[in-house]
């Protein structure tokens, strides 16, 4: 709170408050004189105005002033990731959409949007998504009074391409083999293959997380360049290591006796299994920039859980067993990701039915 004196000797009390909206308002009380008395009871009226004005829904406001009252009531809720992602959406949106009160969004306004927007289905379905999560909030919220268009906004079809969803056994070989002089590069390759790990949860290791064979996964990297819980509830398991992940943990402990060697600046607090060259959190793009010079089939990291679920079929293992693994929610989303097979399955089926006749 802060006190101006009127022109007529009179004292004004101000507060400056913020609103649902995000936006920002001063209010103020008149008092004939500034006593501790009055300061003490202006404080009070305040209070009770900054409450009142801070209820109040404002229903006049547009679709992009909206994206401000999310972010005040929605992002304390959510990961940085979600956030990120929730941003750069509002943000595009902005840039290239126009605006409407938010009571006259319907759905052959997001439609629009989403032209505008989407550059592939892929995308449309993420900006979808998004905007309906936005719509959902704002109703809960009682900014908007009906979201029953929702139900006229569909996802589209999304065709996979089965070549880029996963690696064949002899381009695993291949790529580490083009890497047999980078351990940076191949002990993380190798481990996502024998392991089906998100790339976040790999960066957010410790040795900590190891108990003779069995890995705790409690703890994903974040964009903002820290650790939070992982995706879901059911991202946070435990999983069995085999010969060929152990035989890599040595070697990142050896791997960072050397780099303590090296580089000054190596700071080893966090006890990461698969530290950057200073013992920090590896940065994803830089490592996928790294990686791309040195091998020469081009794939996405994320690629190599599908590649380690795929062969996992390969060796029989029962699908809920790898849905568990995988810190799936259940095995139909297992189902539904990896219902590809790769070549070796595909033949023992062709092989199975080619000389049978009825």
């Amino acid at each position: 709170m802060w006190i101006e004196t009127t022109k007529n000797g009179k004292v004004r009390y101000y507060e400056r408050i913020k609103l649902l909206n995000g936006k920002y308002k001063k209010i103020s009380v008149l008092f004939d004189k500034d006593t501790r008395s009055n300061r003490k009871t202006a404080l009070e009226i305040l209070r009770l105005r900054e409450l009142e004005e801070s209820s109040v829904i404002d229903n006049t406001i547009t679709f992009f002033e909206s994206f401000e009252i999310i972010k005040e009531k929605h992002f304390k809720n959510i990961k940085p990731n979600t956030q990120v992602q929730y941003s750069t959406c509002m943000n595009k949106i902005k840039r290239l959409c126009d605006d409407v009160p938010l009571n006259k969004v319907n759905a052959n306004y997001i439609l629009n949007i989403l032209d505008d927007v989407a550059v592939s289905d892929v995308n449309y379905n993420a900006h979808l998504g998004c905007i309906k999560t936005f719509l959902k909030i704002l109703y809960r919220l009682d900014y908007i009074q009906d979201i029953s268009f929702l139900e006229k906004l569909q996802k589209k079809k999304q065709t996979v391409k089965e070549e880029t969803k996963y690696l064949e056994q002899e381009e695993i070989d291949l790529i580490l083999d083009e890497l047999k002089d980078y351990p940076y590069y191949r002990n993380v390759i190798e481990f996502l293959v024998n392991t089906g790990l998100r790339f976040g949860e790999l960066i957010a290791l410790t040795f900590d997380d190891v108990e003779n064979n069995i890995l705790s996964i409690n703890k994903t990297w974040n964009i903002n360049g820290g650790v939070n819980t992982p995706k879901t509830k059911s991202s946070n398991r435990k999983i069995s290591l085999n010969q060929k992940c152990l035989d890599i943990l040595e070697k990142q402990k050896k791997l960072k006796a050397n780099y303590k060697l090296i580089y000054k600046t190596y700071n080893d607090d966090k006890n990461l299994i698969f530290p950057n060259l200073h013992g920090n959190y590896i940065v994803p793009s830089h490592f996928r920039k790294g990686l791309k010079k040195l091998v020469s089939i081009n794939f996405k990291i994320h690629s190599l859980r599908h590649t380690h679920a795929s062969l996992c079929i390969d060796k029989g293992i029962p699908i809920e067993y790898i849905s568990k693994r995988l810190g799936h929610e259940d095995t139909k989303v297992t189902q539904r990701i990896y219902i590809h097979k790769t070549r070796k399955s595909q033949k023992k089926e062709f092989d199975l039915f080619k000389d049978i006749s009825f």
